[in-house]
């Protein structure tokens, strides 16, 4: 019989063989990728229109408006502006929504009581972290600046006021039962403290903070226009109403932003607040661009300008001379021989090096 021998060749490994992920989860990924793709594209498009209009308005102020269409600024200008609104305002409202849905889900005594307070610390906290978002004018009304402590008091009281952990005496129980029915259960509460913080916010920042309310009062507007429960004959006019009054209030949202608290906002933030500089004008044109400016030191090295704006070939500046304080100037870039900017006001308005 013949032998069959054993085979003296090592096995080999099996070939790995790609496991590919369902088609159902690929295709999910990659709408995902395309929402987002577009939702980048939109705010993008979006914050360089409102940017646009910001630095625009911002600058016609100072009887000047480039309509520079290609400018980095616009789009920090038009960050800022929904920092200062979706931004602020969506904070506030996803720990109120955590609060109520997860948090305290089913306790809605304590959910109001603690959105309350919620909008309270965050408007308190403002001031003091969120000043180079929320800048202050620099002059505030009197009638305006009286209402900063009553609101801030009444608002603490307000939200304090617990009728549960301090109860009220029994001649006082339908108060006790209104405060509870009126103000907890029908959310009431944080309505009420978020109309006096936004009083108080306005007292203690003034005119700069003009476009946050009527950023609200416009987002109301056109919550209050296309919810859910409107009636079928009146679904058109209440849609019209909304959409009118909600684009109107962000129309004026935006431009007292440009007029109000941009120029207030450090320009290493993006903002719109002059830059003090320093400038050399070339001999040539240096005497006609002087008594442009309205200064008498043009020989020598400017100080105190205020640089409003730039593009690729001119300075658009505040030249603080004699002639006109508030007027811009442009300057051709080309006609500086040096510029230099300034960390504070010089105490001389020229250095003259002759």
């Amino acid at each position: 019989m013949n032998e069959i021998q054993a085979s003296t060749e090592e096995p080999q490994p099996p070939t790995p063989v790609a496991v590919l992920p369902p088609r159902e989860l690929r295709a999910d990924k990659l709408e995902w990728v395309t929402y987002l793709s577009s939702f980048t594209v939109i705010a993008a498009a979006l914050a360089y229109l409102i940017g646009f209009i910001i630095v625009n308005s911002s600058l016609f102020q100072y009887g000047m408006v480039p309509y520079d269409f290609l400018q980095p600024r616009y789009i920090s200008a038009g960050l800022l502006y929904f920092a200062a609104t979706t931004g602020f305002t969506g904070a506030i409202f996803l720990l109120i929504h955590l609060t109520k849905k997860k948090h305290l889900l089913g306790d809605v005594t304590n959910a109001e009581i603690r959105s309350a307070w919620i909008i309270f610390f965050i408007f308190g906290m403002s001031g003091a972290y969120l000043n180079w978002l929320l800048p202050k004018s620099n002059t505030i009304d009197g009638w305006l600046s009286a209402l900063r402590y009553p609101s801030f008091v009444l608002a603490l009281v307000v939200g304090a006021f617990n009728t549960t952990l301090l109860p009220l005496p029994a001649r006082f129980g339908k108060l006790s039962l209104w405060w509870r029915i009126h103000m907890w259960e029908t959310g009431r509460l944080s309505r009420v403290v978020l109309l006096l913080m936004l009083v108080n916010a306005s007292a203690r920042l003034g005119e700069a903070f003009f476009f946050f309310p009527l950023f609200l009062i416009g987002v109301w507007f056109f919550l209050s226009g296309f919810r859910p429960d409107q009636k079928v004959e009146s679904v058109t006019s209440e849609n019209t109403h909304g959409l009118f009054w909600g684009i109107s209030n962000i129309c004026l949202s935006i431009y007292a932003y440009a007029t109000l608290t941009y120029p207030l906002i450090s320009p290493h933030f993006g903002g719109g607040k002059p830059l003090l500089i320093s400038i050399a004008i070339k001999p040539d044109n240096r005497k006609a661009i002087g008594r442009v400016m309205g200064r008498e030191d043009w020989k020598c090295v400017m100080h105190n300008i205020s640089l409003i704006h730039e593009n690729s070939e001119l300075l658009y500046v505040l030249p603080n001379g004699y002639l006109a304080d508030e007027t811009a100037i442009a300057i051709p870039k080309s006609e500086i021989i040096t510029l230099a900017y300034q960390r504070k006001t010089k105490n001389e308005n020229a250095t003259c090096l002759e």
